[in-house]
Order: C-alpha cells, then structure tokens, then sequence
C-alpha cells in the first residue's frame, strides 16, 4: 500500500524536478555551445524567448520526463520497500 503510493509520489516529483530544471538545462547548454552569441544568462533567456518563444526554454523536455518520471517512480518505490522490509523505520535505541 505506502509502496505503491511512494512510486506515485516519486514520478510526480521527478515530472515536476525534471519542468523545473529543464530551462536552466536549455540556458547552460546554449551558453556552453554558442559562447560568442551570448553575453550572460539573462540574454540567452532573452533571446531565447524572443526567438522561440516560452517553448524554446523548454525544448527537450518530452525525453527528460520520459527518464525522470520513471526513474524516480521505480527509486521511491524501492526506498519505501526495502525500508519496510528491514525495518529502517524501527526506533534502534530502545534496544
């Protein structure tokens, strides 16, 4: 039961990590690729969005998710397993 609600818990976490991170991704690449087209994280934004629109800062997203959402789906369910299955979760001290 918890497992099963961990694995949910844990591709929502790793479909919104993966939104999240996915324009700083899109910037720092642009940057490292095209050095000379850019003077700062701001004009790479800057361009980015005028040239391409919000979804420029957003391109390569669909395969992110499609790694992210998985994977932390399959770690978050194995964490809340093996946890319950040694009993991590068991006061040590009052032994």
């Amino acid at each position: 039961e918890g497992s099963w609600e961990s694995m949910a818990i844990g591709a929502v976490a790793g479909g919104l990590g993966a939104a999240v991170t996915v324009p700083l991704d899109v910037i720092k690449t642009r940057m490292m690729v095209s050095p000379h087209l850019y003077s700062g994280v701001w004009d790479v934004a800057r361009k980015t969005v005028a040239g391409e629109g919000i979804g420029g800062l957003f391109k390569g997203l669909a395969p992110r998710l499609l790694h992210k959402i998985p994977q932390n789906a399959i770690f978050y369910f194995a964490y809340d397993h093996f946890r319950r299955l040694f009993r991590a979760d068991a006061d040590w001290n009052s032994a």
